[in-house]
């Protein structure tokens, strides 16, 4: 009768390993962020689940999710008579204030580590790039000595080059590459005109950003910047109807986000990176700026509990309790 019981107990305790498990969840699709209306919004890439993070008139504008996925900065006058940078969680709560300068401070951006944020400040009449901790646990650090300004930083995926844009409120501005630390930067030849945030590719190798070549309307360009002479014009349906601007790429390089602003109006939308299959993201059509894609990250593992399997398991430590206690007798 024991031995019957103890694989009466065993085929419960078989039950428990099966049934009480973890596993780890299927990574969600990736948000895309935007401000409107002086606030924060995130959606699904297929126009659902349009979810507002922010509240009030404060001006929050460009913004950026950190690489693991726990945070997104951005820039507000939430608090204070400047624009200051400020950090939230996905859901728009605990939000944190991470400077205090009263001349204002715009365009985060993460190293992809998640453990630094450098944005762009204005100091002595100019814009110049400053980094902080992500904690805002120590004062800011300043990177740059531009004479014709600095603005507009994005961190390679490999964390060793910034991105940054001088002249940046002129019709030609210029793209520089520095390293990291601000130790040395050079000109990243490109379109002379006007353009509009430089975003990186995944594969770190690529640069993505809108340019207007003297023409009606901007259109969307790409360069490799270990040949950035042969840069070029990335085609979309709706070249020469309206401006294309602040687009920026998807976690894994297949989709590019952008605004399409028209006279009155401002629409998001998405499009294959070859330019194929677009698609308009929300029905929001006016005040829409500054795209940005979340990060894909693997999710939390969770348990998955049977309450049978879980009386097999106590019913197996309680007969194998028996069994040693015979056994030593």
């Amino acid at each position: 009768m024991r031995f019957i019981l103890l694989i009466l107990g065993g085929l419960l305790l078989v039950n428990t390993l099966l049934v009480t498990q973890a596993r780890r969840r299927d990574p969600q699709p990736p948000w895309i962020s935007f401000a409107h209306d002086s606030n924060l919004y995130k959606v699904r890439p297929d126009g659902s689940h349009l979810q507002q993070l922010t509240t009030g008139y404060h001006e929050e504008g460009s913004h950026a999710w950190s690489p693991d996925g726990k945070w997104i900065a951005f820039a507000s006058y939430l608090q204070g008579q400047g624009m200051d940078i400020y950090r939230m969680n996905p859901e728009g709560k605990n939000i944190e204030r991470l400077t205090n300068n009263d001349t204002g401070s715009s365009s985060p951006t993460w190293s992809p580590d998640s453990a630094w944020i450098v944005y762009e400040s204005q100091h002595d009449g100019n814009w110049q790039l400053f980094r902080i901790p992500a904690d805002g646990s120590a004062p800011p650090i300043r990177l740059t000595e531009a004479d014709n300004g600095a603005a507009l930083p994005a961190y390679s995926p490999d964390g060793q080059w910034i991105t940054f844009v001088t002249h940046p409120f002129r019709f030609d501005p210029r793209i520089y590459l520095m390293a990291s630390d601000g130790s040395e930067y050079h000109l990243v030849p490109a379109p002379n005109s006007k353009l509009y945030v430089p975003r990186w590719h995944p594969d770190g190798q690529h640069l993505l950003f809108s340019v207007n070549l003297r023409e009606i309307n901007s259109t969307l360009y790409t360069l490799d910047i270990s040949q950035p002479e042969n840069g070029q014009h990335l085609p979309t349906p709706l070249d020469h109807q309206a401006d294309l601007i602040f687009p920026t790429w998807s976690p894994d390089g297949e989709w590019i986000a952008f605004i399409a602003r028209y006279s009155a109006t401002a629409y998001l939308y998405r499009v294959r990176s070859d330019g194929t299959e677009l698609r308009r993201v929300t029905e929001i059509d006016n005040n829409i700026w500054y795209p940005a894609w979340s990060p894909i990250v693997d999710l939390e593992w969770r348990f998955i509990y049977g309450v049978g399997s879980g009386f097999g398991l106590i019913l197996s430590a309680g007969l194998w309790r028996k069994v040693r206690a015979v056994q030593r007798r």
